[in-house]
């Protein structure tokens, strides 16, 4: 074969590579395409997963502190009572007795993790509350050393709780692009997760109603992350009320708590009614 020969088959064959070469580069990048989606959506997933396991831990620490404060009232109530022993009448003491007992099985079931002398004494005394009220107040001081000793919650959670009932602690996440846009504009460094405490007293009527209705729980917990609704197409249930953590696009660090959740509740209005034209249900006005 010839020289010219060669040339012209390249010549001939041209087309055919550049078909092939096309062919290549566009399997190429659709492949890519597909794997940048698949990283988007696993980030999306672990995100999701952190926020879950944050909001679990929330809820057990909440239980944890509920349960030593009913405990540590419960025990209290019925100290003083043993102390005075005129104060109450023999159905007054027993209810309280009864309710000393039920919160300290409760506190027991829960702390199965404790270890030692303190071990021993508290159950020793849970013993001996099934028995007689005298030995309340050692109970007492050995559920307090329990919650000093408890490395899941801070001592003064308890205080806390107790003074004052209508205290909430929330929990928002800043919306990713609202940061990157203060932090171009601004040069501020906003938090992706801002915690703050307020009192049930400071919002709305609706703004309770909401969070009642959303936590899901016949009650408004004492530790929450704010939630919106969300349309689920692939569930039985497909418009559930906290199904998507807040994205907030407001910056926490210099609003107060009431215009976190007035800016909340315009955003849970926009995503209840997002999700239920999804669902094909009447769109109600906001109330």
């Amino acid at each position: 074969m010839t020289s010219e020969d060669a040339v012209k088959m390249l010549q001939s064959l041209g087309p055919l590579l550049g078909v092939l070469l096309g062919s290549l580069i566009s399997a190429f990048v659709t492949m890519m395409n597909n794997w940048h989606a698949a990283s988007i959506e696993d980030r999306k997933l672990n995100r999701e997963e952190l926020l879950k396991r944050e909001e679990a831990a929330l809820m057990e620490r909440e239980a944890r502190i509920d349960t030593y404060h009913k405990c540590i009232k419960s025990l209290s109530a019925l100290a003083a009572v043993a102390r005075s022993r005129e104060d109450a009448d023999d159905a007054e003491k027993n209810q309280l007795w009864k309710d000393a007992i039920e919160h300290t099985t409760r506190l027991a079931l829960l702390r199965t993790d404790i270890e030692g002398e303190m071990r021993a004494d508290f159950h020793r005394w849970v013993e001996a509350l099934d028995r007689s009220t005298w030995n309340t107040e050692d109970l007492l001081s050995v559920v307090r050393k329990m919650v000093v000793a408890d490395n899941r919650i801070s001592p003064n959670a308890i205080a806390i709780e107790v003074d004052d009932p209508n205290k909430r602690k929330v929990q928002i996440t800043v919306d990713a692009e609202f940061r990157k846009s203060v932090m171009v504009a601004a040069g501020k460094d906003i938090p992706q997760h801002f915690n703050f405490t307020c009192n049930l007293e400071q919002l709305s009527p609706r703004q309770r109603e909401l969070l009642w209705n959303a936590l899901s729980s016949n009650n408004i917990h004492k530790s929450f992350i704010l939630r919106i609704p969300e349309f689920r197409p692939k569930e039985a249930v497909k418009l559930v009320l906290n199904g998507a953590v807040w994205n907030a696009a407001i910056d926490p660090t210099i609003s107060k708590p009431t215009e976190l959740f007035d800016a909340w509740e315009r955003d849970y209005d926009n995503a209840l009614a997002s999700a239920k034209t999804q669902a094909g249900e009447q769109v109600e006005a906001p109330s």
